[in-house]
């Protein structure tokens, strides 16, 4: 299971470099709907060849909260902003962004459990 959190952990600041590009270099907003659709699928596809597990969901679950978390503060970094930031343009930034400690709360309680139950 580590060598699939690794994998996961490089893709997830991949991502979050090819975002900072995005924003930053071409001063777009990224397409947040494909890009779910990509990391979904990439997600699906390190589980099926790294780490084959009837705990599947919960993987794929567990990998949603860490990317989600990890994603956001790197992104937040490399774009010089606080690491706990919630930006504007992403759906579910503009919903929660007046929740900002909750959802961060949540993020990080999420993401441990998501490791704990997946390293044991």
């Amino acid at each position: 299971m580590i060598t699939l959190w690794t994998i996961w952990f490089l893709f997830i600041l991949l991502e979050a470099l090819r975002n900072w590009y995005v924003i930053e270099r071409l001063k777009r907003s990224p397409d947040h709907e494909m890009a779910f659709i990509i990391r979904a699928l990439v997600a699906m596809a390190i589980i099926l060849i790294v780490q084959p597990s009837y705990y599947y969901a919960l993987v794929l679950i567990g990998m949603g909260f860490v990317f989600w978390f990890v994603f956001d503060i790197s992104i937040n970094l490399m774009r010089g902003r606080a690491a706990l930031y919630i930006g504007r343009t992403a759906w579910i930034d503009r919903k929660t962004v007046k929740y900002g400690l909750i959802v961060w709360t949540f993020k990080l309680i999420a993401t441990v459990t998501s490791l704990a139950a997946t390293l044991t």
